[in-house]
C-alpha cells in the first residue's frame, strides 16, 4: 500500500487479506487505478474521511462483490467500478 499526501495510490494483491481490505482513515482520497487488477479484493470498506474516488481505481477487480462507502465522498470517477462483473452491492 502506497500512501501519497492522503491519497491512496497503489494496492496490491499481497496486500489483501482473507479478501477484504479496509482503508484507513488517514487516507483521504483513492487515486485513478489504485485497486486496478486486484483480483484478490472480494470486499472493500472506504471510510468517512475519504472524499474522492478517483477513475478507474476499482477497474477490473474481477471477484469484487462488496464496497461499503463512508458518508464522506462526495465524487465518483469514471470507470471506478468498471469490469468489476462480481459486485452485488455497495453500500
Amino acid at each position: 500500500m502506497k500512501i501519497e499526501n492522503g491519497c491512496l495510490t497503489v494496492v496490491l494483491n499481497n496486500e489483501i487479506v482473507d479478501g477484504k481490505f479496509t482503508i484507513p482513515d488517514s487516507v483521504t482520497s483513492i487515486g485513478s487505478n489504485a485497486f486496478a487488477f486486484c483480483s484478490a479484493l472480494i470486499s472493500v470498506v472506504i471510510p468517512d474521511s475519504v472524499t474522492s474516488i478517483g477513475c478507474c481505481a476499482f477497474e477490473n477487480c474481477s471477484n469484487l462483490t462488496s464496497v461499503t462507502i463512508g458518508n464522506g465522498v462526495n465524487s465518483v470517477g469514471s470507470s471506478a467500478f468498471s469490469r468489476c462483473s462480481r459486485l452485488t452491492g455497495v453500500y
